[in-house]
């Protein structure tokens, strides 16, 4: 049999291409199993790994067929024909990105910008053609977890409805990105075929003929119902649908439906449910046929006609293609040393053609989906991660009480607010402008567990000790104590705290305000402070700096029951009584002052007295009254006012132990009955 074809390896001369089946497919990375002789039976296997492989098919017409591709393993399986039979293993570049596994965070950037960044670092970015009709909004959190990269960009094109294919056309092996029908060229040469089930023509014509083809339709989903919530927006309904757009079977209203958690709006909610029903439909109606035709390649379209089921359908999108290539077929089972029987490619042993081509296809006028087959990963049980911010911070947040944070695993962050977008926390209780709140601060181990293990989605569960940050309460010589304590900000230093000491016989609650302290009791309020059968209790209150107290409505009662009160004023008092102040005193009542005293009465001042009254004046008394002074026992009485002084009594005595002088510009003395002027010497002048 003339040689087919021909496998050049880079570094690598006088090889003989015997046998290979190349499997393309959408969305799917190609692979080829390559068998081939040399004379030399000692080559270095490891030198074929990682080089470049071409394999080369000639057409009946035009420049070979080309399959390229890089050689991921090597082995040698014996000996043939006095040559030695190798078999290597090659695939497409892309296929690198299945030997990696990575954590990584990627922020405001569309799967497109995630794609080409993974494929930049690969140095793989000249090998990617985009032939994309659709734009791409930007993720706002896209979590790369425990995945390799070509699992992590399969999931998001598959979300997305970016699906690709390998041309090699061009000599050079592009991975060509696509989302519609624009994408995808005609086989060239010969872009339609008929069909003939007869194999008895000339083998030469076979290159022109598909000779097998069978056609499917099945049941599909008939709707898909998409679900979703954003805390921004609570009461909005986000469920969105999108129905089959196409086909005639009769079980259409079978329904998938899905709790997504993976938009935000239902605009980009719309893109997710058209891309899945669209993935249904375009498996509505498949094609599988054989063929000699050496130019099929997945991702192209072809016509094809002379059918009986493509009455409907001839123009036809290559979903899959496997070839079979063999330049040389074994003779007699003698010419093969049996020790390598079992190890040769699984050639079905009845197809004696140099080539042949087994397809799938769809019809092209319906848009093409890859299948949504590569699985998130669940993000099983919680982690932990340390709260971040700017540089010079301790608490950066949100109108929400969101956070930024940094996973331990994350090894490109900058543990800054770059690290994440704002994750929200949770808080034991919430409400509508009520509620407990406490933001975690920089520098703060945390929590966090994912919305139904969706990694795109973290939520944050509570807050961590560590040796960094130890609770404020030495332990375990505290373990009894419990309690809130905060940390004044920026800088520290200060705290305010709520404690509970539950030592047995030493319990205590402390409250302690670093600066300011507010109380507000809407109604009635009640302290009481030792009870009948506990000790008594006491109070003391200690103020560094002012007291103000002030009773809007209403009256104030303030009882001593049994004991006294003291009062100690180091400076002034000042006392304002806005009416009457009623004083009671039980028993006695003793006033010093050290200085002066000053009483000022606005209108009358009535002082009674049941017994005695005893004023003692060290020096002067002086008693000043507008209008009049009446001093009145019984029936006598004194009586000063502006007319003069009056003095009246049963009997009036006045005696001067040296004299008593009467002065005035008129002077009468009369006794209505007697008077009597007595002296050891009497003056009348």
């Amino acid at each position: 049999m003339a040689n087919l074809g021909a496998i050049d390896i880079d570094g690598f001369a006088d090889l003989e291409l015997k046998r290979a089946i190349v499997e393309e497919g959408m969305s799917a990375s190609t692979a080829s199993q390559i068998e081939f002789l040399s004379k030399d039976r000692a080559l270095v296997l490891g030198d074929m790994v990682g080089k470049p492989v071409t394999i080369k098919v000639d057409m009946i017409e035009g420049t070979p067929r080309s399959f390229l591709g890089t050689c991921v393993e090597a082995e040698y399986i014996g000996i043939y024909r006095a040559h030695g039979l190798y078999r290597i293993e090659v695939r497409p570049w892309l296929w690198f990105l299945t030997r990696t596994r990575e954590c990584k965070v990627y922020q405001d950037v569309s799967t497109v910008d995630i794609i080409q960044t993974i494929l930049g670092d690969y140095g793989f970015s000249s090998y990617l053609e985009k032939k994309l009709s659709g734009t791409y909004a930007a993720r706002d959190f896209c979590l790369q977890y425990r995945e390799t990269d070509l699992d992590f960009i399969n999931r998001l094109m598959e979300e997305e409805g970016i699906y690709y294919f390998f041309s090699h056309r061009a000599g050079t092996e592009k991975m060509v990105l696509a989302d519609s029908a624009a994408a995808h060229e005609k086989v060239p040469l010969a872009d339609s075929f008929k069909f003939t089930d007869n194999r008895g023509l000339n083998p030469a014509l076979r290159d022109e003929y598909v000779y097998e083809l069978s056609a499917k339709e099945c049941v599909t989903t008939g709707k898909v119902t998409l679900n979703d919530y954003n805390f921004e927006t609570p009461k909005r309904d986000m469920k969105v649908s999108r129905a089959m757009f196409k086909g005639s079977h009769g079980h259409k209203s079978h329904e998938f439906y899905d709790y997504l958690r993976h938009y935000s709006d239902t605009g980009r909610g719309e893109s997710f449910s058209r891309v899945r029903m669209e993935a249904e439909a375009c498996r509505y109606q498949t094609w599988a046929g054989a063929a000699s035709v050496k130019n099929l390649s997945v991702g192209e379209t072809v016509s094809m006609t002379d059918h009986d089921q493509t009455s409907k359908e001839t123009n036809f999108l290559i979903t899959r293609a496997t070839h079979f290539i063999q330049t040389s077929i074994p003779d007699a089972e003698d010419d093969i040393e049996s020790s390598i029987l079992g190890k040769l490619l699984p050639f079905d042993p009845e197809n004696r053609d140099p080539y042949r081509c087994l397809f799938e296809v769809v019809p092209s006028n319906i848009p093409y989906r890859a299948p949504l087959k590569t699985p998130w990963p669940e993000m099983q049980g919680i982690q932990t991660a340390v709260v971040v911010g700017p540089k010079g911070e301790e608490i950066h947040t949100d109108k929400y009480g969101r956070v930024r944070i940094q996973f331990h695993w994350d090894r490109l962050g900058k543990k800054d607010e770059t690290s994440s977008v704002w994750v929200r926390a949770m808080t034991p209780w919430s409400g509508k402008n009520w509620g407990v709140v406490a933001v975690p601060r920089i520098g703060q181990e945390v929590v966090v567990q994912f919305e139904e293990g969706n990694p795109d989605r973290p939520v944050i569960l509570g807050m961590l000790y560590n040796a960094d940050t130890m609770p404020p309460y030495a332990l375990p010589e505290n373990k009894t104590q419990s309690g809130v304590k905060t940390n004044s900000t920026k800088g520290g230093g200060g705290f305010n705290e709520l404690m509970f000491e539950d030592m047995k016989g030493a319990e205590l609650v402390r409250f302690q305000s670093e600066k300011d302290y507010r109380q507000i009791v809407k109604n009635d309020a009640e302290i009481t402070i030792g009870l009948e059968k506990m000790d008594k209790g006491d109070l003391t209150q200690t103020i560094h700096r002012h007291k103000t107290e002030t009773l809007k409505t209403g009256d104030m009662t303030f009882a001593v029951e049994a004991g006294k009160e003291t009062r100690t004023i180091a400076k002034d008092q000042d006392q304002t009584i806005g009416a009457n102040q009623t004083e009671n005193i039980g028993s006695n009542r003793t006033q010093q002052i050290g200085n002066n005293s000053t009483v000022s009465v606005g209108n009358n001042m009535n002082l009674t007295v049941g017994s005695n009254l005893k004023e003692d004046v060290g020096q002067v008394i002086t008693i000043t009254a507008g209008v009049q002074i009446t001093l009145k026992v019984g029936a006598s009485f004194v009586k000063i006012n502006n007319s003069g002084v009056t003095i009246q009594g049963p009997v009036i005595k006045l005696k001067g132990a040296g004299m008593i002088k009467a002065q005035s510009p008129m002077t009468q003395v009369k006794g209505d009955a007697m008077l009597v002027l007595k002296g050891g010497l009497t003056l009348i002048n």
